[in-house]
């Protein structure tokens, strides 16, 4: 996977020889493969139990795959595929929500028009780490991360507001606007929008 990443990261045009290319008939569909993956395992720790995604990395590399072709070879990805993808990485760990966070960003710029349309299916995924909060006895450290991941996701919905079109998703213009009024929220949302400007 990692080779793969290299490849299309440095010479994409390898891949997109002849009709069809070898990126879009067997590199493409192995990758949308790759990031469903699932292999889940409870290992005991004393008394305590965790829960092991042993398919993290692969998902992990196969969303970076996918991040290259966009900024190396944005023709060859299909967004009507990829989005779908997308909207699942925002729902998924904390690891693989950063990253789809970043590409969300990175697509508001190149391609916002194409984003407009699947809005709706980003809602649930970014409400749910939005409106997370901190449980248990966590370290400063982890507390820290947490937060940087609840800010990530409402950078990543505030960003998307600005898309021409956005307000006409019922479903994304109201969850947008619930976090510009949320109490909890305004002092993040603040701090962002101070941010923003200034990008």
């Amino acid at each position: 996977m990692y080779k793969v990443n290299s490849i299309v990261h440095y010479q994409p045009d390898v891949l997109l020889v002849g009709e069809p290319n070898m990126l879009s008939s067997f590199v493409l569909p192995c990758i949308y493969e790759a990031v469903k993956l699932k292999e889940r395992r409870v290992v005991e720790l004393g008394p305590f139990k965790e829960v092991v995604d042993d398919a993290l990395p692969t998902r992990r590399a196969a969303l970076s795959v996918f991040a290259t072709c966009l900024k190396n070879c944005p023709r060859a990805l299909d967004l009507s595929l990829f989005l779908p993808v997308l909207a699942s990485a925002l729902g998924d760990v904390q690891d693989i929500q950063l990253q789809a966070h970043q590409t969300v960003i990175f697509l508001s710029t190149q391609s916002p028009s194409a984003l407009v349309d699947a809005l709706d299916s980003f809602v649930d995924p970014l409400r749910k780490t939005c409106k997370m909060t901190i449980k248990g006895q966590k370290t400063d450290s982890e507390k820290e991360r947490i937060n940087e991941w609840i800010k990530s996701a409402i950078r990543t919905t505030l960003i998307l507001t600005s898309i021409e079109g956005s307000n006409n998703q019922r479903k994304f213009f109201e969850f947008s606007n619930q976090i510009r009024t949320d109490s909890n929220l305004a002092e993040i949302v603040s701090q962002l929008d101070e941010e923003l400007k200034t990008n």
